[in-house]
């Protein structure tokens, strides 16, 4: 019966439209959509709908078909709804659509990064940031994708506090040789104009990439020290 449900959900994805059709006909199939769900290709067909929708109306069709049948509930759909609507700018509908999540539901990452992301995308730093709190409080670990980003909110609010309790995090979690979060520590103290903490990790780092050296230099650039610039060629 799911084989038969997927070869019917295929032969309509084509167009934004027949995602209507999907949610509303689906019980004629008899097969629940949190069945259904159990089967990954839904999440493609999710990600492939939400990167259809050309205007907000339709993100709010997809929405409302979810609401229907309680998909909104299910993680990763709630993750590409978060991600929908902050590509439209609509973060008021993304934050409702993650606080309709049962707590069951949070220990997703996913749907942690999703919110966290964003937020920071929008520039709404300090409300990550208290996410990551919030996250942490309630026993979850971020992982190689939720780091880099509350990084990047620390660098942009400037707080020194934060930069180096998120640093003892990633060191505490063991991520003192994940090359993007490394990345981003260096970055973090350029901006904060501690060149050598920034310095230190840049030389303590096993690996390296094109980037790593790129922010090494915007942070000297971006604190007008030319001769650092140029020491570490």
């Amino acid at each position: 019966m799911l084989n038969a449900a997927s070869k019917w959900f295929r032969s309509l994805f084509s167009h934004f439209q027949p995602i209507l059709l999907v949610f509303s006909s689906i019980s004629h199939l008899h097969t629940h959509p949190f069945y259904f769900a159990r089967n990954h290709e839904l999440v493609d067909y999710i990600d492939a709908f939400s990167q259809s929708c050309l205007t907000l109306h339709q993100a709010r069709q997809l929405h409302s078909q979810l609401l229907l049948t309680a998909g909104h509930r299910l993680p990763f759909l709630a993750a590409r709804l978060i991600a929908l609507y902050a590509r439209f700018g609509f973060l008021s509908d993304a934050r409702k659509v993650f606080h309709a999540i049962p707590v069951e539901g949070l220990h997703h990452l996913l749907l942690w990064n999703s919110i966290i992301r964003a937020n920071v995308s929008h520039g709404y730093h300090q409300h990550a940031l208290q996410l990551y709190l919030d996250m942490r409080k309630l026993g979850f670990s971020p992982d190689g994708f939720t780091l880099p980003l509350i990084i990047r909110a620390c660098s942009s609010l400037g707080s020194s506090d934060f930069c180096r309790i998120v640093h003892c995090h990633a060191l505490q979690l063991g991520f003192q040789n994940h090359l993007h979060v490394v990345n981003e520590l260096v970055g973090m103290y350029g901006k904060l104009g501690r060149m050598e903490d920034s310095r230190q990790l840049f030389d303590g780092m096993s690996v390296r990439s094109l980037v790593s050296w790129n922010i090494m230099v915007s942070g000297y650039a971006f604190n007008c020290d030319s001769l650092g610039a140029s020491a570490i060629f």
